[in-house]
C-alpha cells in the first residue's frame, strides 16, 4: 500500500499508511518513585507540511514508545482515526491518530533533503486578538525579542514550580547584543493583561530562539539593527515587594505616587465596599464591561470584536489591621479582587455564584460574607487603573489564609532531623516581542535552541492547558506592526 498525505486521512478506515516526521513530543509521567511514563503525544509531519495530532494509549506505551525518536522520519501504518480533540486542539487537522498494538512504525533511512522539518502554523497578532478566550485551538506565535522582565520569587497554590534552567533570559539578551533574536512559541492561547495581547503557555508548549522558517528570515530583515538590544523591564527594586501595614497603606492618599509598587501586608477583611457590585458582566475576550447589544453584547473597548458576555467577579473589600487596638481610630484600605484569584477566595466561580444569587439590590452572597473577619496575607500591587479613582485601592494579586497556616503547622510533626523547607516558585518571565510584516528575505537564522516545560503533578489535564500564569506575570506578545502567514 502507497503511503498517503495526511490530508487525504479520515476516519474511514484504520488501514492507513503514511509517511511522517515525528515532532513535539509531549510526556506526562507519574508521581511513582521511579516515575512511570503515563501519556505520550506528539505531532506528525508529512511533506506537505500537513500535520496531524497522535497519540499513543497508557496500555500501549510501553511496546510502542521506545519506536520513536523525536525528529526522525518515519513510515506509520494501522491506527485509528477519531475526531481530534474538543479544546485545545495543537494543529488544525479535523482528525488526529491514536496508536494500537499493531501499529507498524518503521524509520525512513533516506531523508528527502526538502522535507520539513518543524510542525508550526504562524498566526498573524490580528488572529492572535481575535482568539482571546478562545480555548478550542492553540495557537504559534513568532516575534522579536525587545525586552524581558526579572524574575521574581512567588508562592502559588499549584505548589513550587519554575523556569530555572527552562528559560535562560540572560543568554537571549547577550544575543540580543549582536543581532536581532526572534522567538517562536507553539501551542499556546491568547489573553489579555493589564490590557496587552498575551500569549498563555500549556504544558505542550516550546519555544525556539532563531529559527531557520521563512518568517525568522522576513523578521530580521524588516529590523535589521533597528530594533536595538532588548532590555530588562523596570528597576532590580520595583520588583521587590515592600512589607507594610494597613495603617501605612491606608496614608497613601495619591495613588500616582504607588502605581506599579507591590506590598505584602496582613489584614483582615471588615466587609464589602459599600454601593459598589461584587461582579460584572465582562466581555468574553478582552474581560472588560459590556453593555446590552440586542441579543447580544458590545464591549465598551471600541477596539473589542466580542459579542458575548460572562459574569466576573470584581470584588471590593475594605480590610483593616488584624492587631489593631480597641479604641483606636480603625484604619481601613481598599483592595479589589478579579478573576482566578477570586475565584480561589470564594471556592466558586462568579458564573455559578450568580446563578445562585438573587436579583434582590445590594444582595451579597454568604459565600462572600463567611469571609467577613478572616485575616489573610496579602500580596497587593497598585495597577495603572487606580489613577482614576479619588483613593488609592490596591490588587489582591495573591493571598493565602492565616487559619489555613495555623492548621498546617499545627498538623505538621517535624521530624527529629533537620529539614530544608521548599523553595519559592520563580515567576515566569515576561517577554515582549514585536513583528513586521515586509517581503521575504535570504534565510539568516543561527542554530535554534529549543525548550519545553517540565512535567508537574498537576501538567495538563485532559482537556486543558496547565499554565506556568499563576498570579504571575505572563508571556506577552505585543506588536506595534503586523505579521502574515507565508
Amino acid at each position: 500500500m502507497a503511503c498517503i498525505p495526511l490530508k487525504r486521512v479520515c476516519p474511514d478506515h484504520s488501514r492507513w499508511k503514511v509517511n511522517v516526521r515525528a515532532v513535539r513530543f509531549y510526556e506526562k509521567f507519574t508521581n511513582d518513585q521511579p516515575p512511570k511514563l503515563s501519556r505520550f503525544e506528539f505531532i506528525m509531519l508529512d511533506e506537505e507540511n500537513v500535520a496531524m495530532e497522535a497519540t499513543i494509549p497508557a496500555k500501549w506505551i510501553d511496546e510502542q514508545r521506545p519506536k520513536l525518536i523525536e525528529g526522525r522520519l518515519y513510515t506509520i501504518q494501522y491506527f485509528e482515526v477519531c475526531n481530534a480533540r474538543g479544546m485545545y486542539r495543537p494543529v488544525d487537522h479535523p482528525y488526529m491518530a491514536r496508536f494500537t498494538k499493531h501499529t507498524r512504525i518503521n524509520e525512513v533511512s533516506a531523508v528527502p533533503p526538502k522535507s520539513p522539518m518543524y510542525a508550526c502554523s504562524i498566526t498573524p497578532f490580528p488572529v492572535l486578538r481575535a482568539r482571546v478566550g478562545n480555548r478550542e485551538q492553540m495557537s504559534d506565535a513568532i516575534g522579536l525579542f525587545t525586552k524581558c522582565s526579572r524574575m521574581t520569587k512567588q508562592s502559588t497554590r499549584h505548589g513550587v514550580q519554575s523556569l530555572v534552567n527552562r528559560f535562560d533570559a540572560q543568554s537571549l539578551m547577550e544575543m540580543s547584543k549582536s543581532s536581532p533574536v526572534v522567538l517562536l512559541f507553539l501551542g499556546v492561547t491568547s489573553n489579555t493583561f493589564d490590557g496587552h495581547l498575551t500569549l498563555q503557555c500549556s504544558a505542550t508548549y516550546m519555544w525556539y530562539v532563531n529559527l531557520e522558517l521563512p518568517e525568522t528570515a522576513l523578521l530580521h530583515q524588516s529590523f535589521g539593527s533597528a530594533v536595538g538590544q532588548a532590555y530588562w523591564i523596570g528597576e532590580e527594586h520595583h520588583n521587590q515587594p515592600q512589607i507594610t501595614t494597613v495603617a501605612e497603606l491606608s496614608a497613601i492618599e495619591n495613588p500616582h505616587e504607588a502605581e506599579g509598587n507591590k506590598y505584602k501586608v496582613t489584614a483582615r477583611i471588615k466587609e464589602l465596599v459599600p454601593n459598589q457590585q461584587w461582579w460584572y458582566l465582562a466581555c468574553n475576550k478582552c474581560k472588560r464591561t459590556t453593555r446590552p447589544n440586542g441579543d447580544s453584547y458590545r464591549c465598551y473597548d471600541s477596539t473589542c470584536i466580542g459579542t458575548d458576555a460572562i459574569p466576573r467577579y470584581k470584588i471590593p473589600f475594605l480590610a483593616i489591621d488584624p492587631e489593631a487596638a480597641a479604641g483606636i481610630e480603625e484604619k481601613t484600605i481598599e483592595m479589589i479582587c478579579f478573576g482566578a484569584v477570586a475565584d480561589e477566595m470564594v471556592g466558586l466561580t462568579a458564573d455559578n455564584l450568580v446563578s445562585l444569587s438573587t436579583d434582590v439590590q445590594g444582595y451579597i452572597p454568604e459565600q462572600i460574607k463567611r469571609m467577613y473577619g478572616a485575616r489573610y496575607d496579602f500580596d497587593l500591587s497598585v495597577p495603572r487603573g487606580a489613577v482614576r479613582f479619588g483613593k488609592t485601592t490596591f490588587r489582591i494579586d495573591s493571598f493565602t489564609r492565616i487559619a489555613e497556616l495555623e492548621e498546617q503547622a499545627t498538623a505538621e510533626v517535624p521530624p527529629p532531623v533537620a529539614t530544608t523547607t521548599a523553595s519559592e516558585v520563580i515567576k515566569p518571565h515576561a517577554v515582549s516581542v514585536h513583528s513586521s510584516q515586509s517581503d521575504l528575505a535570504t534565510r539568516n537564522a543561527s542554530t535554534p535552541v529549543k525548550a519545553r516545560t517540565a512535567d508537574t503533578h498537576h501538567a495538563r489535564p485532559s482537556q486543558g492547558p496547565a499554565s506556568f500564569k499563576i498570579a504571575a506575570t505572563p508571556i506577552i506578545l505585543a506588536a506595534s506592526n503586523l505579521i502574515s502567514n507565508s
